[in-house]
């Protein structure tokens, strides 16, 4: 069967973009265009006390029941190599049945790309993400989501 995918990018408060982002956003929109795929471009509105970053959270809460899996991409990420399709990596046998969150290789997580899959796993760690962002109960969580993220993998 088909894998209803989306590309998720956000724009706090305002459908109006700088033109520095221009590239990213049409990168993906084509990319997505290309290859079937849902491109979202969220402009919701901040309606909480933390840092802008943390609204990712909470679109992807929004968005991720209506798709197989949902690939979150910062909005000045740019998509170079177009010939590359999502189902390639996600069917692959490096990603097991049993995956539901895959972040960017390397010595640090990036809470600027990754994939999420739909689950009831998935959304219980968007949940318990946005909880670590809470610093009366996390004092030592930093004002970004990332630092949560970092604390929450190393956590389970």
């Amino acid at each position: 069967s088909e894998l209803r995918l989306a590309i998720l990018s956000l724009h706090v408060g305002t459908a109006e973009l700088p033109r520095k982002l221009f590239s990213g956003v049409h990168s993906k929109r084509c990319y997505a265009d290309l290859h079937g795929y849902t491109f979202i471009l969220d402009t919701s509105r901040k309606e909480h006390q933390r840092m802008p970053h943390w609204n990712r959270v909470l679109v992807l809460q929004r968005y991720l029941p209506h798709f197989d899996w949902i690939l979150y991409l910062d909005i000045d990420t740019m998509i170079v190599n177009a010939s590359v399709r999502l189902e390639d990596f996600l069917l692959s046998r490096w990603v097991r049945p049993s995956t539901q969150l895959i972040l960017s290789e390397g010595d640090h997580v990036n809470s600027g790309g990754f994939f999420i899959r739909n689950s009831s796993w998935s959304l219980k760690f968007l949940r318990d993400w946005w909880e670590y962002g809470d610093t009366s109960k996390v004092p030592y969580q930093e004002q970004y989501d990332q630092g949560a993220l970092v604390f929450l993998i190393l956590d389970h």
